[in-house]
């Protein structure tokens, strides 16, 4: 069975990014990436879901915990053993499509997004694993949480204001 290419979410944004002028949408795109990455990042080192209505078991086994404790100082599923996997979570940018995918692109370390794969269920072959869902990248027909998006949404409605006052100033 073949593996699955990517784990990713794209974020549709077309009806607060179409409120930005062209030449800023680049911009807001980029930073509205950063955010949620960073947001993953927070929820996942805390051993929480940024998905709304995600399942996250924080706990780990027995056997795992000790592993885990000989490499890192938290004893909780933080998606941290040695970094790698969270390493290659990335986001990529489509002004003209006014979207941000993210999570562990196509074309990324194929090992990495196979680990994403198993912590998120994104295939059927994930699903029948053992191991415990974490997830941190929603599915396609999911969302990150409310209050994930309310700031998405705040960080375009900023770049708006400053198209707005542009327009002002000249």
């Amino acid at each position: 069975m073949a593996s699955i290419k990517k784990v990713t979410k794209t974020v549709p944004l077309k009806s607060i990014i179409k409120k930005i002028s062209k030449q800023n949408r680049n911009d807001a795109l980029e930073e509205i990436g950063e955010y949620l990455l960073q947001e993953i990042l927070t929820s996942v080192g805390e051993g929480k879901t940024p998905v709304n209505k995600g399942r996250y078991k924080k706990s780990l086994s027995k056997d795992y915990k000790n592993i885990k404790k000989q490499v890192s100082s938290s004893s909780i599923a933080n998606m941290e053993l040695h970094g790698d996997m969270l390493d290659a979570l990335d986001f990529k940018i489509d002004v003209g499509k006014m979207n941000v995918e993210i999570g562990f692109l196509a074309g990324g370390d194929q090992k990495q997004i196979d680990k994403a794969d198993n912590h998120n269920k994104f295939s059927a072959k994930a699903k029948k694993t053992k191991l415990p869902a974490r997830q941190f990248i929603p599915r396609s027909n999911e969302r990150f949480k409310k209050k994930i998006m309310k700031e998405v949404e705040s960080i375009a409605r900023d770049y708006a204001s400053q198209d707005n006052e542009e327009i002002e100033e000249s």
